[in-house]
């Protein structure tokens, strides 16, 4: 399967041409729709598939922000639901459209900026089992010794130093 919006329309067409009512919709559709937006829909997919969610949603909010600088959005408006005539006149087309400006990274001051990774909720209480029990595979054999592998930080924390005495104690 091809990313590349043109070669997908060739491949519907030559679909329709040997008699497939689908790839002839289909590719009506896609020739209706914002070039750019079905060039850099074809990114996303693309890229989308190996980065992982933050970068997800940064790529994404660069996007629409980028569309928001263009005139493709504002002409889909128009058509739709202004003049409701139904025929955009796009701007872009598909061979001039550079997908990859649409995802490149905003200025500092306009890039998304997520909050911090959720961290494993253990690392803000008690200490895990596992932890404990780790601390032991590694030759800490004590309740101090378990303790002294965790460090003060954690220690420091109410509780731990029971929950230590109360696993070594099974």
């Amino acid at each position: 399967a091809s990313d590349d919006v043109s070669e997908i329309l060739s491949a519907l067409d030559a679909e329709a041409a040997g008699g497939s009512e689908w790839a002839g919709k289909t590719a009506a559709t896609i020739r209706r729709m914002s070039p750019a937006s079905c060039v850099v829909s074809a990114l996303q997919l693309a890229e989308g598939s190996r980065l992982d969610l933050a970068e997800c949603l940064k790529m994404e909010f660069r996007i629409s922000q980028r569309f928001m600088e263009g005139k493709d959005f504002y002409e889909g408006i128009r058509a739709v639901l202004i003049d409701k005539d139904n025929a955009p006149v796009w701007p872009s087309d598909i061979a001039s459209t550079d997908a990859a400006a649409y995802a490149a990274p905003l200025p500092a001051d306009k890039e998304l900026v997520l909050p911090a990774p959720v961290v494993h909720p253990g690392e803000y209480g008690l200490v895990t089992d596992a932890q404990i029990r780790d601390a032991v595979s590694r030759g800490a054999t004590t309740a101090e010794a378990v303790a002294a592998a965790f460090g003060e930080a954690i220690m420091s924390r109410k509780g731990n130093a029971e929950k230590i005495a109360a696993v070594l104690a099974l």
